[in-house]
């Protein structure tokens, strides 16, 4: 062997040792992410908002009674403002209350589960798409996980205990099932993307419109359709959509929503519009929803659904979708566009309402669709840029994350503490009494939680 061979085999060999070191250090990273989804989850956000606290109230008194706060029994259960606690919400959380307690740590680690299974679905989905482009190494798990654990849009949002995060992990799986069905077209894959489509649009009324539609986006055309595709589909949806009967004849059940919408009476009233102003306002609301800076920098004005720190997205996901979207447009990649509409799809619904547009919270339908669009489009980077894509994602999506986690545990809780109700806990602790008694049911749940009262020990009584 000469100097030249010898020098290309030690070169191979350096690289191989690199590139096990960085596998074993994303795996590492991993676990840290995976962490920090469970860490401090009493403190930040700060306290336990009222939304969340009349939630945990309803899942608590059906652990206790298999009855709502009313005495009814239900598979949905009123809380404030007309809004409802959904299925899958308060039938998970009356399971979970059993195994992990009641504290509002316990409720928001429910949250964080869901948001992890959001990201393993569109991990596993994502791998499922690229099956026949290309086969995946260790290094394409590490980075893809490493992009969607880095994600702020889920990391914030999967730490609150409300319904949306159920839809979210509803739809990943969906997602998931759709993956594999455009690559195998098996009906059982069909019945398991109906299941939780629909169980998607129970969990959070905007994917009542967005599911609908983005089904049209994926499974267009229908050519070569058999009566076994059509039966599973249909039959999932009906499977996953059979506890609306329980809402059958309650008129409340719609009223939030209908209220919300930008053609509602209440906001022509507001704004002296009528029906001909509709498209208008949907498209100002929607290019809102577009504008670079909700994403990259500033995020949702609300704090309870977005930190203000680096907006909706990190870097590296902003470099994964802009290379995904390139290679859409040079190569006319068909199937590729389609996930990348899903992702304005899942936008629609926060433009359909009136209500502080830009809305990180009603457009979470997005989350999903984005993050598997980013993955997909890291993997295209990786594959054309091997020397160089992994160590620029990692850095991107680190570096980010690390100035992001800072402020999240850091400045976060100060800055968000109004928005969350922070001195409720401390307050009802010290004197037993609630100074700002807005919801019947968030009372209840301190009554229950730390007074160790029973669901039926007066819930109907104001404070």
């Amino acid at each position: 062997m000469n100097s030249r061979e010898r020098l290309v085999v030690h070169s191979d060999k350096c690289g191989s040792l690199l590139r096990r070191i960085l596998i074993a250090s994303l795996g590492f990273c991993a676990l840290v992410l995976v962490a920090l989804r469970f860490f401090a989850l009493e403190r930040a956000p700060p306290g336990f908002y009222l939304d969340e606290a009349a939630i945990a109230a309803q899942a608590m008194c059906v652990a206790e009674t298999w009855r709502s706060a009313d005495g009814s029994i239900g598979m949905f259960a009123p809380v404030l403002a007309g809004g409802y606690v959904t299925p899958v919400t308060l039938w998970l959380s009356a399971g979970w209350i059993h195994l992990f307690g009641d504290t509002p740590a316990a409720f928001r680690a429910l949250a964080a589960v869901m948001g992890l299974m959001s990201i393993v679905a569109v991990v596993f989905g994502a791998r499922a798409w690229q099956r026949k482009s290309g086969s995946w190494d260790m290094l394409s798990w590490g980075m893809a996980v490493l992009l969607v654990f880095t994600s702020p849009w889920l990391f914030h949002l999967s730490r609150v205990y409300w319904d949306p995060i159920f839809a979210v992990a509803m739809w990943s799986v969906a997602l998931a099932f759709w993956c594999v069905w455009y690559q195998m077209r098996r009906p059982v894959l069909l019945f398991g993307l109906g299941v939780f489509a629909s169980l998607a649009m129970l969990s959070y009324p905007p994917f009542r419109v967005g599911v609908p539609l983005s089904l049209l986006v994926m499974l267009l055309p229908f050519r070569g359709w058999r009566w076994a595709d059509w039966g599973a589909l249909v039959g999932g949806g009906f499977v996953g959509l059979l506890p609306l009967l329980d809402t059958v004849g309650d008129g409340d059940f719609w009223f939030r929503s209908n209220y919300l919408a930008v053609w509602s009476s209440y906001h022509f009233q507001r704004t002296g519009g009528s029906l001909w102003d509709v498209p208008g306002m949907v498209l100002r609301n929607f290019a809102l929803h577009l504008d670079p800076r909700f994403w990259l920098l500033d995020g949702d004005a609300n704090r309870r659904h977005s930190t203000g720190f680096g907006g909706l997205m990190s870097p590296a996901e902003a470099l994964a979708l802009v290379t995904l979207l390139v290679l859409v447009i040079r190569q006319r990649l068909r199937a590729e566009m389609r996930i990348l509409l899903l992702i304005l799809v899942g936008l629609l619904p926060a433009a359909l309402t009136w209500q502080l547009p830009p809305h990180a919270l009603r457009g979470l339908m997005a989350a999903p669709a984005v993050l598997l669009a980013a993955v997909l489009g890291v993997e295209q980077l990786r594959q054309r840029l091997p020397q160089v894509a992994p160590a620029l994602v990692t850095a991107l999506a680190l570096g980010f994350f690390g100035f992001y986690a800072n402020h999240y545990f850091t400045r976060y809780p100060a800055v968000s503490k109004d928005w969350y109700d922070v001195d409720t806990i401390a307050r009802w602790m010290e004197t037993h009494e609630w100074d700002q008694p807005r919801q019947v049911l968030s009372y209840q749940y301190f009554r229950m939680s730390m007074d160790g009262e029973s669901c039926l020990a007066g819930w109907e009584t104001p404070p």
